[in-house]
């Protein structure tokens, strides 16, 4: 069916039904988000190198055939140096160790039938030669079932309400990396307008696929974190569990995990962990924790260790100490990213792995109280 309203005329329409008798609401009554205009700003692009890592397999009396109960406990130093002229915030490090990692371009290839998409704002959008620039959101982009069928979203966001936006909402759904359908947010319902809508050519990024991943870990540096960690029982009910992580030399810390994204929470800020990296500083950031294998896996950790090598992914995300607030609506972009990836080898001692012996050999380290960074003394 052909759009014949633009968005604006739908919610001027929506709003004065059933309202006979009362004055027409203009387009300056109605409470909306204004576009909020970017552009690229400043940025202090980081550097980031591993310099040291160790996996552990415990519960190694278990045959290596089976995985089930078997984890591996991992601590990994990050050296993060921050070369430029800017201070700048450290706002999150993601880490993973995997038997293979293979870059892509676009939407990541998981399996025979995979499926996905991907959400974002813009502008305005012309469909049918009609151009869209208002719209009602409540914060969701569309959800399919397995069949490519549109649901509803599987659970509310009780944060997030509905509100007027100045600018359109878009999604578009793939198949094994194809685009196969393009929506647009038409008054707070998702409409399909493949092959009606122009679109500008878009740079989807790039990315890496994990196979026979040994660490998988999100650390972010906030003011705010989660109380407790969050788990799911049996039953599908969600229930509460403090977490404790081994930060080495037997010191163990209470942080913040949230076990369903595999993310660390380090509350920083004030009278917390300092995520302010000044002009030339290099700082050593720690990620550790453990990881549990059962039979969700189709290969054994220790096969991937003994291989003797394994390769790193590493990204830091960062904001620079810049104005990013322009007023008339415009911001502009001060943050960047760090990566790396390399594959190193591993030295076997007793049931542990390690990246770079020589490193621990040579120095002493401790861990401060926020289980989030390394302090190394020569022996």
């Amino acid at each position: 069916m052909k759009i014949g309203l633009t968005l604006i005329a739908i919610a001027l329409t929506g709003l004065i039904t059933g309202l006979a008798f009362a004055s027409p609401l203009m387009l300056s009554e109605l409470d909306i988000k204004p576009w909020i205009h970017h552009i690229q700003g400043s940025t202090a692009d980081f550097e980031i190198e591993t310099v040291f890592a160790n996996f552990t397999v415990l519960n190694s009396n278990n045959p290596t055939s089976e995985v089930d109960d078997l984890s591996v406990k991992y601590q990994v130093w990050l050296n993060v140096t921050n070369p430029s002229d800017l201070g700048a915030t450290l706002l999150d490090v993601n880490f993973a160790a995997a038997g293979e990692i293979t870059a892509y371009s676009g939407p990541p290839l998981i399996g025979a039938n995979s499926s996905g998409g991907w959400g974002w704002e813009a502008e305005g959008a012309l469909v049918d030669g009609k151009w869209y620039n208002l719209t009602w959101v409540n914060g969701t982009y569309p959800f399919f079932d397995r069949d490519g069928n549109m649901e509803p979203f599987p659970f509310e966001i009780p944060w997030q309400t509905g509100y007027w936006m100045e600018g359109v909402q878009l999604y578009q759904r793939h198949v094994n990396g194809t685009v196969v359908a393009t929506y647009l947010n038409m008054n707070g319902t998702w409409t399909d307008v493949t092959d009606k809508i122009a679109l500008e050519e878009r740079e989807h990024g790039s990315g890496h696929s994990l196979k026979n991943v040994v660490a998988d870990q999100m650390r972010i540096f906030q003011t705010y974190v989660p109380d407790v960690s969050v788990e799911f029982d049996s039953d599908g009910n969600e229930i509460q569990v403090p977490s404790v992580i081994d930060a080495g030399n037997g010191t163990q810390v209470s942080v913040k995990v949230d076990s369903l994204l595999g993310t660390v929470y380090i509350q920083a800020g004030e009278g917390y962990f300092n995520n302010y990296w000044k002009p030339g500083e290099s700082r050593i950031v720690l990620i550790g924790g453990t990881q549990e294998f059962g039979s969700w896996v189709n290969f054994n950790p220790v096969d991937v260790l003994n291989s003797g090598s394994i390769t790193f992914k590493t990204t830091t995300f960062n904001s620079a100490d810049t104005d990013f607030w322009l007023g008339n609506n415009t911001v502009q972009d001060n943050w960047s990213y760090a990566n790396e990836l390399k594959t190193v080898e591993l030295i076997k001692d007793n049931n542990s792995y390690i990246y770079n012996m020589a490193l621990l050999e040579a120095y002493e380290f401790s861990v401060d109280e926020w289980n989030a960074e390394v302090f190394l003394e020569p022996r």
